[in-house]
């Protein structure tokens, strides 16, 4: 009859609950507590933990067996990770390579393991993903040898009580329940939708049974975790809270949770219902609630249930199956069909079916650099719609000043440039002019097919003789032909440097006034 031993230890106090395994029926012999006492320097050493717990099973006989410890949330890092669609052999993976971007502080020998919160391979994957650092689990480990147990699983206390209740509550399916776990100086908050844990939060806080003011640190934190939870579910609310722990020790706290925070109460007993001997069958052990976990854990071992995070343990991609028999198969039909035309058929069939796996592979890498080359593509053609549409001013601003008329005729006082909200642009002109006769010959000599001029507004003004008549007018310049301007005309001499100067000094002379 196989035994089994579970254990978990704080700053106050370490937890022991012995079982033995009948079949699939638990039977808890022994459960009790072993008071610790810090060392001036902060937490005995885990040397000292681990011989006083040894210490305390010596006193009762209690042999090396196989040990479940559980450690308390704040000791590890949590984090709900995002996967894509994936079936569950290759979460494993996908949850250490996620983690190692998100989690603070995570290295490649840290253990981790991870609980899936949906099932649907097709879907997107969420995970509730833990790590533990391997300095902590090796001080653990310490422990345990000072007591002279070995550490065969370290599971993760919140789910070992939340275990155990969705074992023993069957009537809650679809409700939002929080179940809180008072400790010695700590209180486990689990949130539990379905049987799935969701969320959990490990707060510090006094015992109110044993200092009852400080039942309003605990409300306080019982009224911090509601609005995370209904943030975290998408607006869902906690329905119903589940206080772990007897009727005599826990009815009255019950009460007075929902009367504060106005949601039903109820006491989770962890012992009902489960076989007891020895002294445990006349008496539980004072503070009886604290032991939820640690029968969780016993319970779970009982059944041969997998412990939901098991840090010894943690999930990892299933090794590939065993070719042997799949060998030994198609060594059988080869023989068979070794001497029939069909086998060449199906040799052909299978070859065919291989070069398009092949040729559907080289396609789908492809197609990243086809997207890339028509991003390419669009892109040239854009710009070459845009170049189509430039203006070169320095060229229009040269022809300009060789086509104006001579500065004794006209002269320029405002020039500006702009692009027009089609194709090309506009000079807008403002000057004077010795007559009217004068403004036409600027519009005439400036009209071409790739120029259009129109004059806003002429008129009459004495004030700068001899220019007598003012006016406004308008240069509309269509874009210029790429090819015909890169290549001159044979009757026209390619300009040159010093043509360009002589060109911008005449144009400076011709209009003394722009």
């Amino acid at each position: 009859m196989a035994k089994h031993l579970a254990l978990e230890w704080d700053s106050r106090e370490a937890r022991v609950a012995v079982a033995s395994m009948r079949g699939t029926q638990l039977v808890l012999e022994q459960a009790f507590s072993v008071p610790l006492e810090a060392s001036e320097g902060g937490d005995e050493s885990a040397e000292r933990v681990g011989e006083r717990i040894g210490a305390a099973l010596a006193a009762r006989r209690i042999p090396r067996l196989d040990t479940m410890v559980a450690v308390g949330r704040a000791s590890i890092e949590l984090k709900h990770l995002q996967l894509p669609p994936a079936p569950d052999e290759d979460l494993p993976d996908l949850v250490r390579f996620q983690a190692q971007r998100e989690f603070n502080t995570l290295g490649a020998d840290w253990p981790l393991d991870f609980v899936p919160l949906n099932d649907s391979p097709a879907e997107p994957r969420t995970v509730l993903a833990a790590a533990i650092a391997p300095e902590l689990v090796a001080q653990i480990e310490r422990t345990c040898e000072a007591a002279r147990q070995t550490a065969q699983r370290l599971v993760l206390r919140p789910y070992a009580a939340a275990s155990l209740y969705c074992r023993r509550q069957k009537g809650d399916a679809g409700q939002v329940v929080l179940l809180v776990d008072l400790l010695s100086d700590e209180a486990d908050l689990t949130v539990l939708v379905d049987g799935r844990v969701i969320y959990l939060r490990t707060a510090r806080v006094r015992d109110p049974l044993s200092a009852p003011e400080a039942v309003r640190g605990l409300l306080g934190e019982i009224r911090r975790t509601l609005p995370a939870v209904q943030n975290q579910l998408g607006g869902r609310r906690v329905e119903r809270v589940q206080l772990c722990g007897t009727q005599a020790e826990h009815a009255g706290l019950a009460k007075q949770i929902e009367d504060e925070i106005k949601l039903p109460v109820a006491v989770f007993d962890p012992w009902e219902g489960l076989t007891r001997v020895g002294e445990l069958r006349d008496a539980l052990p004072a503070r009886a609630g604290r032991f939820a976990p640690l029968l969780g854990l016993l319970a779970d071992e009982a059944a041969g249930a997998a412990h939901a995070l098991d840090f010894l343990h943690p999930r990892r991609r299933p090794p590939p199956p065993s070719r042997r028999k799949q060998y030994l198969q198609a060594g059988a039909i080869a023989a068979g069909i070794a001497l029939l035309v069909g086998g060449v058929f199906w040799w052909r069939v299978w070859s065919l079916g291989a070069e398009i796996d092949a040729l559907a592979r080289q396609s789908q890498s492809l197609k990243a650099a086809v997207t890339a080359a028509e991003q390419t593509q669009q892109a040239a053609a854009d710009i070459e719609k845009w170049r189509g549409g430039d203006v070169v001013w320095l060229d229009e601003l040269a022809q300009l000043a060789e086509k104006l008329p001579p500065a004794d005729e006209v002269m320029l006082t405002s020039l500006s440039l702009s692009l027009a909200p089609e194709p090309g642009g506009n000079i807008a002109l403002k000057g004077l002019a010795r007559d009217p006769a004068s403004i036409d010959g600027l519009a005439g000599g400036l009209r071409d097919e790739a120029h259009r001029v129109r004059v806003d507004k002429r008129s009459f003004n004495s004030a700068v003789k001899p220019y007598n008549w003012q006016f406004d007018a308008t240069l509309a310049v269509a874009p210029r032909d790429e090819d015909a301007a890169a290549a001159p005309s044979a009757d026209q001499p390619e300009e040159t440097p010093a043509a360009n100067a002589a060109a911008e000094v005449e144009a400076t002379s011709a209009n003394p006034g722009s």
